[in-house]
C-alpha cells in the first residue's frame, strides 16, 4: 500500500534539511557572529523555502485538435513551463544567497556594536 506523505511533513523535512546545510556550511571566526548568522539565516530559509509545486496542468482546448496536437502542445506547454520554474528556483537560490551573505554582514555589524 502506497504511503500517504503529509504536506506538513514534507515542510517539516525540508526545514531540517535547510538547518542542517546552514549549520555545516555557515562558519565565521567569530562565534557569537556565527550563531547569530546561522539564526538570521535559518529564519529566511523558514519565511522563503522555496517556490510552491504548480497544480496540474489541465488545458481546455476547442475540439479541432486531433489526439496528436493536443498531446503535442500539451508536452510543449509542459516543457516550457518546466524550464520557467527551473529558472525561477535558480534566480531564487540567488535572491536567497545574497540574502544570507548580507545577514553576515548584518550579524558582524551587531556583534560589533554589543
Amino acid at each position: 500500500m502506497p504511503k500517504i506523505i503529509h504536506l506538513h511533513e514534507t515542510k517539516q523535512f525540508q526545514s531540517k534539511q535547510y538547518n542542517h546545510f546552514i549549520d555545516d556550511n555557515l562558519h565565521h571566526s567569530d562565534p557569537d557572529v556565527q550563531s547569530l548568522w546561522r539564526n538570521l539565516s535559518k529564519s529566511t530559509m523558514e519565511k522563503y523555502p522555496g517556490i510552491p509545486e504548480p497544480a496540474l496542468l489541465e488545458l481546455k482546448l476547442n475540439k479541432t485538435l486531433t489526439p496528436q496536437d493536443e498531446a503535442l502542445l500539451s508536452e510543449n506547454v509542459t516543457e516550457y513551463l518546466h524550464d520557467y520554474i527551473e529558472q525561477v528556483r535558480y534566480i531564487m537560490l540567488e535572491m536567497i544567497s545574497d540574502i544570507i551573505l548580507l545577514q553576515r554582514d548584518i550579524a558582524e555589524q551587531q556583534i560589533e556594536i554589543e
